[in-house]
């Protein structure tokens, strides 16, 4: 009030004019705050919010569970492909051991059957008998096969 005693007449009317725009720019403002249409939106956009983010939650999740079953998936195909090469590398072993016993069997025939031999063994005319060649005897079918030099293996008979 001090300040309005010293300013001119013009200079009163132009503040009190400011000053009562002001006032009415803030009820205006109070107004828009506290009424429920601006309650409405703020509502709204809030929903409209939570609606998006339970989208992205939602399409966040169908991506998830995607990759976990492709992972699945994956691990599955290792998994059969290690049975596979496990069961190709049993069929390998029992082939190599089948092909050590008939390498064996041809050398121990060889040395059965070699005239040179018979001549100086006649004991080993009976181990060429017939029965001892059957599948039912120890001689022929051993379940663990004497080990044999490099030199002394006969390769299979086809």
């Amino acid at each position: 009030m001090f300040l309005l005693l010293y300013v001119g007449i013009d200079h009163r009317l132009l503040i009190v004019a400011a000053f009562l725009a002001w006032r009415k720019n803030k009820e205006q403002e109070l107004k828009k705050k506290s009424s429920d249409k601006s309650l409405d939106k703020e509502y709204e956009e809030m929903i409209k919010k939570e609606e998006k983010t339970r989208e992205a939650k939602a399409a966040y999740e169908a991506w998830q569970k995607q990759k976990d079953a492709e992972l699945k998936a994956k691990l599955l195909a290792q998994k059969l492909q290690k049975q596979k090469e496990e069961e190709r590398k049993r069929e390998e072993r029992a082939q190599r051991r089948q092909a050590a016993r008939d390498s064996y069997l041809a050398w121990e025939l060889r040395k059965i059957l070699d005239p040179n031999l018979l001549n100086n063994s006649p004991s080993l005319l009976q181990a060429a008998s017939i029965d001892s060649l059957k599948p039912e005897s120890a001689r022929f079918f051993l379940q663990r096969q004497a080990w044999r030099p490099p030199s002394a293996r006969i390769p299979s008979i086809t």
